[in-house]
């Protein structure tokens, strides 16, 4: 099949998903319109095969955050996933839809879970509000002292049932002998 054509395809179905309530969909057609879509043509040159429109891009931009602002939109965050990270060698928690409660001792790694999931979102709003929007990063202090490699946290979160999300940040420790391969 054709790139353009099978780029076209694409867009269409991503415009049907984004007009169901896909904020995914939409936040990716706006990356497609913003910065255009490039391939290498059969002599190995880069050439366009989605020119950028910044109107369309906007559109899409806009219509994330109205979907966003829409009267009882939900956000549920299902797992979140802590490696070396402060306190914790590792950690998985599974988060109910309607209610989660975390309870425990000073110390015990409250404040670390809600830490852990406010970092995660900060990126995700940090793009939705602004293309190459930088959120909270991880840290040399949120790497656990035995930590021997990197300290990773991961969250998968959902809007409305529709768009899903997987968010992964991660700190190399000091002294490692290898990054995280990203």
């Amino acid at each position: 099949m054709n790139r353009e054509i099978q780029l076209k395809s694409e867009i269409a179905f991503l415009d049907g998903k984004f007009k169901a309530g896909s904020i995914s969909s939409g936040f990716k057609l706006y990356d497609i319109y913003e910065n255009g879509v490039f391939d290498k043509n059969s002599d190995g040159e880069m050439v366009c095969t989605i020119d950028k429109n910044h109107k369309i891009a906007s559109e899409y931009l806009i219509g994330c955050r109205n979907l966003l602002n829409k009267k009882n939109t939900r956000i549920h965050i299902s797992r979140l996933t802590l490696s070396d990270f402060r306190r914790f060698k590792t950690l998985k928690v599974k988060l109910d839809k309607h209610l989660t409660v975390i309870i425990g001792d000073n110390g015990a790694g409250k404040t670390t879970i809600v830490d852990g999931i406010t970092k995660s979102l900060s990126w995700l709003s940090a793009n939705i509000l602004k293309k190459g929007g930088i959120g909270l990063r991880v840290t040399d202090y949120d790497v656990n002292i035995d930590s021997v490699s990197f300290a990773e946290v991961t969250l998968r979160a959902s809007v409305n049932e529709s768009s899903h999300y997987s968010i992964s940040l991660f700190k190399t420790a000091k002294g490692a002998k290898e990054a995280k391969k990203k």
